[in-house]
């Protein structure tokens, strides 16, 4: 049975859309849970989400949940821009063993598997030009601050949307970067976003989507160049033959994959 986490000011409409009340988890910015899911015995039950459970009941799986911040705006329709909350997420995997204690430390003391999900989210002020650091989104170093060191990392890769698509087709001169750097991160931001978190290891997601053959190769290109420009490894484990696939010392590896392809996590 699923169970929805939501941003602040969208339960309602989960609910309006039929979903039961009961499965509909609203969290604010630095909002934690834990969501519980039943054991096989118990299968006709639902997942369930709590602020903290007292004991451990033989379920299957225990995550915990943080919401934190991203930037990027919010809403679908005419009328409903910036009414709901946007954010990022944060999850860690609970075992019976760590059961104890566990709403006491929070995800801010936790230390098993962790993953930080980028979400959509931009990394510069609206129409900032890359390479401004004054004018950069300042959430990421606060979630480091709160959570690193974090296991895994799913940061999105390029700026995106529509507008490569709305390009191509209208034959438009459009500034795609500048345009869309509130909302999306281009290969540099996410390299930035990875080196502020102090991520170990990432993967790149969120590219190579509404967009032609050029744009999508484009983006790895950049992403490859940047990487190298950073000493940011590129293989998970070992090395290439040109001794450049773990990178430098302390910046870490950032793995992208092709549509279709499965990476295996060490």
């Amino acid at each position: 049975t699923i169970h929805f986490l939501v941003p602040l000011a969208l339960k309602p409409w989960f609910v309006s859309s039929g979903i039961p009340e009961d499965r509909v988890t609203e969290l604010d910015w630095w909002h934690e849970t834990i969501l519980t899911f039943p054991s096989a015995s118990a299968s006709s039950a639902a997942a369930s989400a709590t602020d903290a459970p007292t004991a451990w009941d033989g379920t299957d799986l225990a995550l915990k949940f943080a919401f934190t911040p991203a930037q990027h705006r919010s809403g679908r329709g005419l009328l409903d821009h910036m009414k709901t909350l946007w954010g990022s997420w944060m999850f860690g995997v609970i075992g019976k063993e760590e059961w104890s204690g566990r709403e006491e430390r929070g995800m801010q003391g936790w230390k098993g598997f962790k993953c930080f999900f980028g979400g959509d989210t931009g990394y510069r002020y609206a129409t900032a030009p890359e390479g401004d650091d004054d004018a950069i989104c300042p959430a990421f170093e606060e979630i480091a601050k709160h959570y690193a060191p974090v296991t895994l990392y799913l940061l999105p890769l390029n700026t995106g949307s529509s507008l490569p698509f709305l390009r191509t087709i209208l034959s438009l001169s459009l500034d795609q970067y500048t345009l869309t750097s509130s909302q999306h991160c281009s290969p540099g931001d996410s390299l930035e976003i990875h080196r502020i978190m102090q991520a170990e290891r990432s993967v790149g997601m969120h590219w190579g989507t509404f967009c032609d053959r050029d744009e999508s190769r484009g983006t790895r290109v950049e992403f490859g160049r940047g990487r190298r420009e950073r000493g940011v490894g590129k293989m998970w484990v070992g090395d290439d033959e040109e001794g450049r696939g773990k990178g430098e010392e302390g910046a870490g590896r950032f793995v992208l994959a092709d549509i279709g392809e499965t990476l295996v996590f060490p």
